[in-house]
């Protein structure tokens, strides 16, 4: 007999696989990045969110200033472990 899932169930599954690699051949990726230009998929953040790690990052503002930088997260070793480290 077949389990059946939610839509979230096979969405999360589906997540999950979307950061599959070959270990005998790559590095663990340390994240998954997702463009939602729309944002139709805004209202399942909550729910993301109680599932998995999840950074979401605002609108792109090239003239923003920042008093911090934010470093890449290539740049963090916490990050392939799937959080990000404090700074």
């Amino acid at each position: 007999m077949t389990e059946l899932l939610t839509f979230f169930d096979a969405f999360l599954a589906a997540l999950g696989r979307a950061a599959d690699y070959n270990k005998g051949d790559q590095t663990p990726p340390a994240a998954v990045l997702w463009t939602d230009k729309d944002r139709q998929w805004e209202p399942l953040l909550p729910r993301l969110r109680a599932a998995l790690p999840l950074l979401t990052l605002g609108p792109y503002d090239p003239t923003a200033r920042r008093s911090r930088h934010l470093a890449p997260v290539h740049d963090r070793p916490d990050a392939a472990r799937g959080r990000l480290a404090a700074r």
